[in-house]
């Protein structure tokens, strides 16, 4: 069978097929196990191991050269973004952390974790239209006073001042001098402020 000639290298085909770039195809089995080594130095990566210390990995589990190690490393670059398998793996540490705050019904936790998501959510993919941590601040109440809205019991006389008059009426006995009604506008003195 005659081999095809191709631009590409191994990384970018096995990156094509990942991605589904390359209908019906097969990965050959120099492809698998490369891909097999590819996905191994990419769980390094993921660790937050150091690239030196991921190249000394690769040496020792394979027996392959130093050269062939940095080769690997790159490849692995080529099919998997290298910020971002760092970044899913901050994902999932968060959301192993929030599953276990979950768990333990801890509300503190949860709120940081909260908080470290949407930081990290900025950080990572600095999205302008993330709220930030500050900004998540519970909204503002107006209280109102709407009686229709409670239907009450109609006021004698349709007026609150008739209303509050009965009430003095009523509990006059108990030797209150000072009026329960506010002072209007004319008998309250106002003083200017310097």
């Amino acid at each position: 069978m005659p081999k095809k000639l191709t631009l590409q290298t191994d990384a970018e085909q096995i990156r094509d097929y990942l991605i589904g770039n390359l209908p019906n195809a097969e990965l050959s089995p120099c492809l698998e196990e490369k891909l097999q080594r590819i996905n191994y130095t990419r769980d390094l990566i993921a660790n937050y191991l150091p690239k030196y210390k991921v190249i000394e990995q690769l040496i020792t589990k394979f027996s392959i050269n130093r050269n062939q190690a940095y080769n690997l490393y790159y490849e692995t670059t080529v099919v998997y973004d290298e910020r971002q398998i760092r970044i899913e793996k901050a994902f999932e540490n968060l959301k192993n952390t929030r599953l276990i705050a979950q768990q333990k019904m801890d509300g503190k936790a949860l709120a940081a974790c909260d908080r470290n998501e949407i930081t990290a959510i900025t950080t990572f993919y600095g999205d302008k239209e993330t709220i930030t941590y500050e900004q998540l601040q519970p909204p503002d109440v107006t209280v109102l006073f709407q009686p229709e809205l409670i239907n009450p019991k109609q006021l004698p006389q349709g007026t609150i001042e008739a209303f509050v008059r009965q009430l003095q009426e009523k509990y006059q006995h108990l030797g209150s001098t000072q009026p329960l009604l506010p002072p209007t506008i004319e008998e309250a003195s106002f003083t200017e402020a310097i």
